[in-house]
Protein backbone atom coordinates (compact mmCIF):
# COMPACT_ATOMS: atom_id res chain seq x y z
CA UNK A 1 0.00 0.00 0.00
CA UNK A 2 1.31 3.61 -1.07
CA UNK A 3 0.43 6.34 1.24
CA UNK A 4 0.59 9.62 -1.09
CA UNK A 5 0.73 13.13 -0.85
CA UNK A 6 -0.97 15.00 -3.42
CA UNK A 7 -0.50 19.04 -3.70
CA UNK A 8 -0.78 21.57 -5.76
CA UNK A 9 1.62 23.54 -7.46
CA UNK A 10 2.14 26.83 -6.99
CA UNK A 11 -0.27 27.29 -4.67
CA UNK A 12 0.36 30.48 -2.49
CA UNK A 13 0.37 31.75 -5.65
CA UNK A 14 -3.57 30.17 -6.86
CA UNK A 15 -4.46 31.11 -3.45
CA UNK A 16 -3.58 34.68 -3.53
CA UNK A 17 -5.03 35.29 -6.86
CA UNK A 18 -8.44 33.54 -6.18
CA UNK A 19 -8.90 34.01 -2.64
CA UNK A 20 -9.08 31.84 0.30
CA UNK A 21 -13.14 30.86 0.32
CA UNK A 22 -12.54 29.61 -3.56
CA UNK A 23 -8.97 27.88 -2.34
CA UNK A 24 -11.36 25.81 -0.22
CA UNK A 25 -13.42 25.05 -2.80
CA UNK A 26 -11.02 23.74 -5.08
CA UNK A 27 -9.27 21.29 -2.22
CA UNK A 28 -12.83 19.92 -2.19
CA UNK A 29 -13.65 19.32 -5.44
CA UNK A 30 -9.94 17.94 -6.01
CA UNK A 31 -10.61 15.64 -3.00
CA UNK A 32 -14.43 14.78 -4.55
CA UNK A 33 -12.52 13.23 -8.22
CA UNK A 34 -9.99 11.77 -6.33
CA UNK A 35 -12.58 9.74 -4.51
CA UNK A 36 -13.83 8.85 -7.99
CA UNK A 37 -10.89 7.14 -8.69
CA UNK A 38 -10.94 3.63 -8.93
CA UNK A 39 -7.86 2.88 -7.45
CA UNK A 40 -7.87 5.37 -4.48
CA UNK A 41 -8.86 3.63 -1.51
CA UNK A 42 -9.03 6.54 0.66
CA UNK A 43 -8.62 10.18 0.83
CA UNK A 44 -8.25 12.93 3.42
CA UNK A 45 -6.78 16.64 4.10
CA UNK A 46 -3.24 16.14 5.45
CA UNK A 47 -2.33 20.13 5.46
CA UNK A 48 -4.66 23.08 4.15
CA UNK A 49 -2.97 22.28 0.66
CA UNK A 50 -2.08 18.73 0.72
CA UNK A 51 -4.63 15.64 0.20
CA UNK A 52 -3.70 12.31 1.48
CA UNK A 53 -4.72 9.36 -0.06
CA UNK A 54 -4.23 5.61 -0.05
CA UNK A 55 -3.72 3.68 -2.92
CA UNK A 56 -2.58 -0.04 -4.17
CA UNK A 57 1.43 -0.46 -4.82
CA UNK A 58 0.91 -2.72 -7.92
CA UNK A 59 1.06 -0.14 -10.46
CA UNK A 60 3.98 1.45 -8.80
CA UNK A 61 5.07 4.62 -8.97
CA UNK A 62 3.01 4.90 -12.84
CA UNK A 63 -0.04 3.66 -10.91
CA UNK A 64 -0.18 7.26 -9.25
CA UNK A 65 1.29 9.27 -12.12
CA UNK A 66 -2.37 8.52 -13.67
CA UNK A 67 -4.36 8.98 -10.77
CA UNK A 68 -2.68 12.40 -11.66
CA UNK A 69 -3.19 13.01 -14.92
CA UNK A 70 -7.13 11.44 -14.06
CA UNK A 71 -7.98 14.38 -11.60
CA UNK A 72 -6.03 17.19 -12.82
CA UNK A 73 -7.95 18.80 -16.03
CA UNK A 74 -9.35 22.32 -15.26
CA UNK A 75 -12.18 22.50 -12.26
CA UNK A 76 -14.76 24.64 -12.16
CA UNK A 77 -14.93 28.11 -9.20
CA UNK A 78 -17.64 30.15 -9.27
CA UNK A 79 -18.02 29.80 -12.96
CA UNK A 80 -14.34 30.26 -13.84
CA UNK A 81 -11.70 27.27 -14.84
CA UNK A 82 -9.17 27.15 -12.62
CA UNK A 83 -6.18 25.48 -14.04
CA UNK A 84 -3.83 23.02 -11.78
CA UNK A 85 -0.96 20.73 -11.77
CA UNK A 86 -0.09 18.65 -9.28
CA UNK A 87 2.77 16.88 -7.28
CA UNK A 88 2.93 13.58 -5.31
CA UNK A 89 4.93 11.95 -2.73
CA UNK A 90 4.67 8.85 -1.80
CA UNK A 91 6.02 6.09 0.97
CA UNK A 92 5.12 2.19 0.90
CA UNK A 93 4.00 1.56 4.41
CA UNK A 94 6.46 -0.29 6.70
CA UNK A 95 8.95 0.23 4.47
CA UNK A 96 11.34 3.13 6.74
CA UNK A 97 10.93 3.58 10.23
CA UNK A 98 11.96 6.76 10.09
CA UNK A 99 8.74 8.92 10.08
CA UNK A 100 5.29 7.99 9.88
CA UNK A 101 3.64 7.13 7.00
CA UNK A 102 2.02 10.58 6.14
CA UNK A 103 5.11 12.26 7.19
CA UNK A 104 7.30 10.22 4.70
CA UNK A 105 4.95 11.15 1.93
CA UNK A 106 5.44 14.84 2.49
CA UNK A 107 8.80 14.55 2.58
CA UNK A 108 8.61 12.48 -0.32
CA UNK A 109 6.60 15.58 -2.12
CA UNK A 110 8.83 18.44 -0.83
CA UNK A 111 11.75 16.09 -2.30
CA UNK A 112 10.12 15.51 -5.16
CA UNK A 113 9.05 19.13 -5.62
CA UNK A 114 12.84 19.83 -5.82
CA UNK A 115 14.22 17.54 -8.05
CA UNK A 116 11.05 18.88 -10.65
CA UNK A 117 9.92 15.16 -10.17
CA UNK A 118 6.11 15.00 -10.56
CA UNK A 119 6.31 11.27 -8.30
CA UNK A 120 8.63 10.65 -5.94
CA UNK A 121 8.99 8.09 -3.96
CA UNK A 122 10.43 8.45 -0.31
CA UNK A 123 14.26 8.63 -0.65
CA UNK A 124 15.67 7.68 3.44
CA UNK A 125 19.30 8.41 2.49
CA UNK A 126 18.31 11.81 1.00
CA UNK A 127 16.19 12.78 4.36
CA UNK A 128 19.35 12.06 6.35
CA UNK A 129 19.16 11.99 10.14
CA UNK A 130 17.16 14.56 11.56
CA UNK A 131 18.18 13.92 15.23
CA UNK A 132 22.11 13.46 13.92
CA UNK A 133 22.20 16.65 12.14
CA UNK A 134 20.48 18.25 15.73
CA UNK A 135 23.24 16.81 17.52
CA UNK A 136 25.63 18.14 14.83
CA UNK A 137 24.61 21.81 15.41
CA UNK A 138 25.23 21.17 19.68
CA UNK A 139 28.38 20.38 18.84
CA UNK A 140 29.17 23.24 16.57
CA UNK A 141 27.71 25.74 18.96
CA UNK A 142 30.15 23.81 21.40
CA UNK A 143 33.22 24.16 19.35
CA UNK A 144 32.89 27.61 18.81
CA UNK A 145 33.78 27.95 22.47
CA UNK A 146 36.63 25.41 22.58
CA UNK A 147 38.02 26.34 19.32
CA UNK A 148 37.29 23.37 16.80
CA UNK A 149 35.20 26.12 14.99
CA UNK A 150 38.20 28.43 13.88
CA UNK A 151 38.49 31.11 10.85
CA UNK A 152 41.27 30.00 8.29
CA UNK A 153 42.89 33.31 6.00
CA UNK A 154 42.96 32.49 2.42
CA UNK A 155 45.50 35.48 0.81
CA UNK A 156 44.36 37.56 -2.52
CA UNK A 157 47.09 38.16 -4.36
CA UNK A 158 46.84 41.79 -6.17
CA UNK A 159 48.30 41.11 -9.72
CA UNK A 160 48.76 44.50 -10.86
CA UNK A 161 50.75 45.37 -7.50
CA UNK A 162 52.51 42.17 -7.36
CA UNK A 163 50.97 42.06 -3.66
CA UNK A 164 49.00 40.06 -1.37
CA UNK A 165 46.61 43.08 0.33
CA UNK A 166 43.46 41.05 1.40
CA UNK A 167 42.51 37.82 2.69
CA UNK A 168 39.24 35.77 2.78
CA UNK A 169 37.79 34.60 6.22
CA UNK A 170 36.80 30.97 5.76
CA UNK A 171 35.05 28.68 8.20
CA UNK A 172 36.65 25.42 9.60
CA UNK A 173 36.04 22.80 11.93
CA UNK A 174 38.35 19.86 13.22
CA UNK A 175 35.41 18.12 15.36
CA UNK A 176 37.00 15.97 18.46
CA UNK A 177 35.32 12.75 17.35
CA UNK A 178 33.94 13.00 13.24
CA UNK A 179 37.42 14.87 11.98
CA UNK A 180 36.97 17.70 9.58
CA UNK A 181 33.61 18.69 8.86
CA UNK A 182 33.24 19.89 5.21
CA UNK A 183 31.69 23.75 5.75
CA UNK A 184 29.17 22.69 3.03
CA UNK A 185 27.71 20.38 5.08
CA UNK A 186 27.30 22.34 8.72
CA UNK A 187 26.76 25.84 7.23
CA UNK A 188 23.88 24.30 5.09
CA UNK A 189 22.50 22.70 8.20
CA UNK A 190 22.91 26.12 10.20
CA UNK A 191 21.06 27.59 7.43
CA UNK A 192 17.96 24.88 7.87
CA UNK A 193 17.67 24.65 11.74
CA UNK A 194 18.39 28.58 12.24
CA UNK A 195 22.07 28.68 13.49
CA UNK A 196 23.32 30.54 10.86
CA UNK A 197 22.74 34.11 12.33
CA UNK A 198 24.77 33.08 16.12
CA UNK A 199 27.37 31.55 13.74
CA UNK A 200 27.91 34.14 11.35
CA UNK A 201 27.85 36.53 14.44
CA UNK A 202 30.68 34.50 15.69
CA UNK A 203 32.81 34.54 12.55
CA UNK A 204 32.18 38.50 12.29
CA UNK A 205 33.43 39.19 15.75
CA UNK A 206 36.39 36.59 15.40
CA UNK A 207 37.06 38.07 12.41
CA UNK A 208 37.42 41.84 13.43
CA UNK A 209 39.35 40.46 16.24
CA UNK A 210 42.05 38.90 13.76
CA UNK A 211 42.18 41.45 11.22
CA UNK A 212 42.78 43.50 14.30
CA UNK A 213 45.84 41.40 15.22
CA UNK A 214 47.32 41.12 11.79
CA UNK A 215 46.97 45.20 11.62
CA UNK A 216 49.05 45.25 14.74
CA UNK A 217 51.77 42.89 13.23
CA UNK A 218 52.04 45.43 10.06
CA UNK A 219 49.93 43.85 7.97
CA UNK A 220 46.77 46.12 7.40
CA UNK A 221 44.62 43.66 5.22
CA UNK A 222 41.23 44.17 3.96
CA UNK A 223 39.06 41.01 5.48
CA UNK A 224 36.38 39.72 3.49
CA UNK A 225 33.72 37.68 4.99
CA UNK A 226 30.61 35.35 3.43
CA UNK A 227 27.22 36.60 3.86
CA UNK A 228 24.57 33.62 4.11
CA UNK A 229 21.92 34.50 1.54
CA UNK A 230 19.95 33.86 4.33
CA UNK A 231 21.13 36.61 5.94
CA UNK A 232 20.78 39.11 3.29
CA UNK A 233 17.12 40.14 4.42
CA UNK A 234 17.87 39.89 7.55
CA UNK A 235 17.86 43.94 8.13
CA UNK A 236 18.37 43.26 11.88
CA UNK A 237 21.62 40.84 11.51
CA UNK A 238 23.15 43.71 8.99
CA UNK A 239 22.44 46.51 11.17
CA UNK A 240 23.97 44.52 14.19
CA UNK A 241 27.06 43.72 11.49
CA UNK A 242 27.81 47.27 10.33
CA UNK A 243 27.81 48.66 14.51
CA UNK A 244 29.87 45.78 15.52
CA UNK A 245 32.59 46.26 12.80
CA UNK A 246 32.12 50.18 13.88
CA UNK A 247 35.21 51.88 12.44
CA UNK A 248 36.54 49.00 10.77
CA UNK A 249 33.70 48.79 8.00
CA UNK A 250 36.02 50.48 5.42
CA UNK A 251 38.32 47.64 6.06
CA UNK A 252 35.95 44.56 5.43
CA UNK A 253 33.92 43.17 2.05
CA UNK A 254 31.25 40.98 2.34
CA UNK A 255 30.87 38.25 -0.08
CA UNK A 256 27.05 37.50 -1.30
CA UNK A 257 26.16 35.25 -4.30
CA UNK A 258 23.30 36.00 -7.27
CA UNK A 259 21.04 33.58 -6.02
CA UNK A 260 20.61 34.87 -2.42
CA UNK A 261 18.94 38.12 -4.21
CA UNK A 262 16.51 36.18 -6.46
CA UNK A 263 13.85 35.63 -3.78
CA UNK A 264 13.47 38.72 -2.54
CA UNK A 265 15.47 41.10 -4.38
CA UNK A 266 14.00 44.15 -2.90
CA UNK A 267 14.68 43.52 0.22
CA UNK A 268 17.97 42.37 -0.67
CA UNK A 269 19.43 45.56 -3.25
CA UNK A 270 17.86 47.42 -0.51
CA UNK A 271 19.90 46.06 2.37
CA UNK A 272 22.98 46.12 0.17
CA UNK A 273 23.14 49.44 -0.34
CA UNK A 274 22.76 50.13 3.29
CA UNK A 275 25.93 48.00 3.54
CA UNK A 276 27.38 49.99 1.10
CA UNK A 277 26.75 53.21 2.68
CA UNK A 278 28.16 51.86 5.55
CA UNK A 279 31.92 51.42 4.21
CA UNK A 280 31.90 48.34 3.58
CA UNK A 281 32.58 46.86 -0.01
CA UNK A 282 30.50 44.04 -1.61
CA UNK A 283 31.71 40.98 -3.36
CA UNK A 284 29.90 39.11 -6.05
CA UNK A 285 30.56 35.61 -4.77
CA UNK A 286 31.00 32.28 -7.40
CA UNK A 287 29.87 33.97 -10.55
CA UNK A 288 29.28 31.29 -12.90
CA UNK A 289 28.55 28.94 -10.91
CA UNK A 290 24.95 29.00 -11.16
CA UNK A 291 22.28 30.72 -13.31
CA UNK A 292 24.14 33.83 -13.18
CA UNK A 293 22.12 36.88 -14.64
CA UNK A 294 23.27 39.94 -16.20
CA UNK A 295 20.61 41.78 -14.86
CA UNK A 296 20.85 40.97 -10.89
CA UNK A 297 25.06 41.84 -12.24
CA UNK A 298 23.43 45.55 -13.26
CA UNK A 299 21.34 46.23 -9.53
CA UNK A 300 24.18 44.44 -7.48
CA UNK A 301 26.33 47.72 -6.48
CA UNK A 302 29.36 45.84 -6.31
CA UNK A 303 33.17 46.92 -6.56
CA UNK A 304 34.48 43.00 -6.68
CA UNK A 305 33.58 40.17 -8.91
CA UNK A 306 34.46 36.53 -8.52
CA UNK A 307 34.72 33.67 -11.14
CA UNK A 308 34.18 31.00 -9.97
CA UNK A 309 36.77 28.27 -9.53
CA UNK A 310 35.09 25.26 -11.84
CA UNK A 311 35.99 27.34 -14.97
CA UNK A 312 40.12 28.06 -13.87
CA UNK A 313 40.70 24.56 -12.66
CA UNK A 314 40.94 23.19 -16.42
CA UNK A 315 41.58 26.42 -17.88
CA UNK A 316 44.36 26.45 -21.00
CA UNK A 317 44.97 29.59 -23.50
CA UNK A 318 42.41 28.16 -25.93
CA UNK A 319 39.20 26.48 -24.17
CA UNK A 320 35.97 27.76 -24.27
CA UNK A 321 36.63 28.35 -20.41
CA UNK A 322 39.51 31.10 -21.10
CA UNK A 323 36.90 32.90 -22.97
CA UNK A 324 34.33 32.94 -20.65
CA UNK A 325 37.19 34.53 -18.59
CA UNK A 326 38.26 36.90 -20.47
CA UNK A 327 34.51 38.39 -21.73
CA UNK A 328 33.29 38.38 -17.88
CA UNK A 329 36.87 40.32 -16.75
CA UNK A 330 35.97 42.84 -19.59
CA UNK A 331 32.35 42.76 -18.37
CA UNK A 332 33.40 43.76 -15.03
CA UNK A 333 35.11 45.78 -15.63
CA UNK A 334 32.53 48.13 -17.94
CA UNK A 335 31.02 48.04 -14.44
CA UNK A 336 33.08 49.09 -12.82
CA UNK A 337 33.61 46.06 -10.43
CA UNK A 338 37.77 44.61 -10.44
CA UNK A 339 37.79 40.49 -10.84
CA UNK A 340 38.89 38.40 -8.57
CA UNK A 341 39.66 34.70 -9.74
CA UNK A 342 39.81 31.77 -7.63
CA UNK A 343 40.67 27.95 -8.38
CA UNK A 344 44.73 29.34 -9.22
CA UNK A 345 46.93 26.44 -8.73
CA UNK A 346 49.63 26.79 -11.38
CA UNK A 347 51.97 29.46 -12.50
CA UNK A 348 50.60 28.68 -15.53
CA UNK A 349 46.98 29.79 -14.80
CA UNK A 350 48.51 32.78 -13.06
CA UNK A 351 50.22 34.16 -16.16
CA UNK A 352 47.06 33.37 -18.35
CA UNK A 353 44.95 35.52 -16.27
CA UNK A 354 47.29 38.31 -15.72
CA UNK A 355 47.47 38.48 -19.48
CA UNK A 356 43.58 38.28 -19.32
CA UNK A 357 43.30 41.43 -17.49
CA UNK A 358 42.51 39.73 -13.85
CA UNK A 359 42.84 42.02 -11.13
CA UNK A 360 43.32 39.53 -7.93
CA UNK A 361 44.22 35.86 -7.81
CA UNK A 362 43.04 33.70 -5.11
CA UNK A 363 43.80 29.65 -4.56
CA UNK A 364 46.55 27.01 -3.40
CA UNK A 365 49.36 28.31 -5.71
CA UNK A 366 48.68 31.47 -4.06
CA UNK A 367 48.75 29.99 -0.51
CA UNK A 368 45.78 27.59 1.12
CA UNK A 369 43.52 28.25 3.55
CA UNK A 370 45.54 29.16 6.98
CA UNK A 371 45.03 29.60 10.17
CA UNK A 372 45.97 32.94 12.23
CA UNK A 373 49.69 32.17 12.67
CA UNK A 374 50.33 30.47 9.99
CA UNK A 375 49.01 33.27 7.76
CA UNK A 376 50.99 35.97 9.81
CA UNK A 377 54.03 33.43 9.44
CA UNK A 378 53.34 33.19 5.38
CA UNK A 379 53.15 37.27 5.30
CA UNK A 380 56.20 37.40 7.07
CA UNK A 381 58.09 35.36 4.59
CA UNK A 382 57.40 38.24 2.17
CA UNK A 383 54.92 35.62 0.13
CA UNK A 384 57.93 33.70 -1.18
CA UNK A 385 55.36 30.84 -3.07
CA UNK A 386 54.66 33.17 -5.61
CA UNK A 387 57.46 32.64 -8.67
CA UNK A 388 59.04 36.27 -10.54
CA UNK A 389 57.59 34.70 -13.90
CA UNK A 390 54.30 35.02 -12.80
CA UNK A 391 54.58 38.77 -12.30
CA UNK A 392 56.66 41.50 -13.21
CA UNK A 393 57.65 42.43 -9.98
CA UNK A 394 58.74 39.91 -6.75
CA UNK A 395 55.43 39.86 -4.81
CA UNK A 396 55.20 41.57 -1.45
CA UNK A 397 52.89 42.49 1.25
CA UNK A 398 51.55 45.25 0.88
CA UNK A 399 50.96 47.13 4.53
Amino acid sequence: IYTVAIGIDRFPQIMTAIGQSATNELMAKLGARLDQHTDVRMTAMATTDVIGILVSATNGLDGVDKILSYVSHPIAISGEMIDIELSAGCCIIGLHSALSPVDEAMVALQQGRALRQRVHLFDEQAYGDPSSTLSLMSDMVSGLSDGSVYLAYQPKFDLRRGAVNSVEALLRWDHPTRGKVSPDTFVGFAEETGHIRPLSQWVMSQAKADREIMAAAGFDLKMSVNISGRLLTDSAFLDWAIAELGDACERFCFEVTETAVIDDPKAALANIERVRSAGIEISIDDYGSGLSSLSYLKQIPAQELKIDKSFVLSLQSNSSDALLIKSTIDLAHSLGMSVTVEGVETADALQLLQGMGADVAQGYYIARPLPLADVLAFFQAGVPSIRQSAVQDRPSLAN
